[in-house]
């Protein structure tokens, strides 16, 4: 019983080490974490794994990185209050969007707003500390990274 039980936790464990090693999202550290592919509604949507930002981290390091395809949900991550800048690239050929989401998954800004090819940056204002991610609208890839 008692090697039944250890086999089921090892082979939940090795399910999940495939998923962090299969999302393309990273954080300081190297930490990982899956996205979901389904719109962002904010409607039953469990937090994810949290990544702490690097604090003290120089403005150009990325403290937070995700790449993905499609419309997708980027694990969650903490940020202090104030501003950050959030760059962008888009390599698909239709509208694509980035919004901030709160720790439930609600929206909270529309930060970008584009069709087409694109990579640029924009300033991201975070109201005070708390856990965040980015809700993103696209038919093509993409990645988007806090420094």
């Amino acid at each position: 019983m008692a090697r039944r039980t250890l086999l089921y936790v090892l082979s939940g464990l090795l399910v999940i080490a495939l998923l962090v090693l299969i999302s393309g999202c990273t954080a300081p550290g190297g930490g990982t974490g899956p996205g979901r592919s389904v719109p962002t509604t904010g409607v039953g949507r469990t937090p994810g794994p949290y990544q702490t930002l690097a604090g003290g981290a120089p403005p150009s390091t990325p403290v937070f990185s995700c790449k993905g395809e499609g419309t997708d949900e980027t694990p969650s991550f903490t940020h202090a209050s104030g501003s950050a800048s959030l760059s962008y690239s888009y390599s698909g050929k239709g509208p694509f969007m980035v919004w901030l989401l709160d720790e439930d998954g609600y929206e909270l800004d529309l930060l970008v707003d584009e069709t087409g090819p694109v990579s640029d940056r924009v300033e991201v204002w975070f109201d005070e500390w708390g856990y965040y991610s980015f809700g993103v609208d696209a038919d093509g890839e993409w990645t988007v990274s806090i420094t």
